[in-house]
């Protein structure tokens, strides 16, 4: 073959969405999981608000390929149903529940939808293309708005017998403590989320408006609330992680999501406190690690990858 007749290979793309509570990003990703481009705006308020600002990212990152884009990737609390509904677990997100997305994307882009729950999402990014590439079994925490989980067993995402597996944020670290946004009490979610840790910082006496991000900067000064604070967080994380070890005997746990940013402040106590509750013979074989930043976006554009080779 004539070498100047010869096309070059060009690598596909997709766009993958990262829907958080207060957030909302976008990137253009390539079949590598290398990021193009990005774009991102507040979370509006609404199932229409919300399919609105997707669809305007989607088309800004669209215009910008030099790539065909495939599809939308979609990592959303709760979860995308065969009908292209969102179903369950919106609870921070009110009237996103029930909401068509995919009809209302591809009417506004063109392009299919494919989704997710964020945090599997968020995993199989993790696993594909980032801490976790190459490792049969992980586990993937998300610490932001919510808190949620997801696990890589023998290679496969675990979903559970109705969709609704590895929703670690609602498993009980206080029987009978805090009410959650679920409506149970003593979940994870009630204690380490953005708005529980702030709670907790009050609880220590901790005065006026603050976000998690200034509660561990207050313990890095030295405010007493704030520290006392930070170490209950780190003895909560290391409570679950170690169950999650002996459960799920992963070889890596990655913690991700807004709070993830001030993990190295908690990490080594957490890590500790996890040792002394983890079953002995599953400690050695784990690493705990931030996640990567991009976990979300990139696993979100996987998903749309993977619905195109269908």
């Amino acid at each position: 073959m004539n070498k100047r007749n010869r096309q070059p290979i060009r690598c596909r793309a997709a766009v993958g969405v990262d829907l958080g509570g207060t957030n909302l990003p976008a990137a253009l990703v390539d079949e590598n999981g290398r990021i193009l481009a990005r774009r991102h705006c507040p979370t509006p308020g609404g199932g229409v608000a919300i399919a609105a600002a997707m669809a305007e990212l989607v088309n800004d990152l669209v215009a910008l390929s030099p790539s065909p884009v495939v599809g939308i990737g979609l990592g959303t609390p709760g979860t995308l149903g065969r009908d292209g509904r969102i179903a369950g677990g919106c609870f921070n997100l009110p009237g996103w529940n029930g909401f068509p997305v995919r009809a209302a994307l591809k009417r506004l882009t063109g392009l299919p939808l494919a989704g997710d729950n964020d945090v599997n999402v968020a995993t199989l990014g993790e696993w594909q293309f980032g801490g976790g590439r190459g490792m049969s079994d992980l586990v993937m925490l998300t610490l932001g708005t919510g808190v949620g989980g997801g696990v890589i067993v023998n290679h496969t995402l675990l979903r559970g017998a109705s969709g609704s597996g590895a929703e670690l944020g609602h498993l009980t670290i206080e029987r009978g403590g805090r009410r959650c946004t679920c409506g149970g009490r003593g979940c994870v979610e009630a204690y380490l989320s953005a708005a529980g840790i702030v709670r907790t910082w009050r609880e220590q006496g901790g005065r006026g408006a603050a976000t998690p991000k200034d509660v561990f900067a207050r313990a890095r000064r030295g405010e007493r609330a704030a520290q006392r604070t930070v170490a209950l967080a780190a003895a909560q994380l290391g409570f679950l992680l170690g169950n999650l070890i002996t459960i799920f005997n992963p070889a890596g746990i990655f913690i991700g999501s807004g709070i993830a940013g001030a993990a190295r402040q908690f990490l080594p106590a957490a890590r500790r406190a996890a040792q002394a509750q983890a079953w002995c013979a599953s400690w050695p074989a784990v690493r705990i690690a931030p996640a990567g930043p991009d976990a979300g976006l990139t696993g979100a554009a996987a998903l749309a990858f993977q619905a195109a080779a269908r």
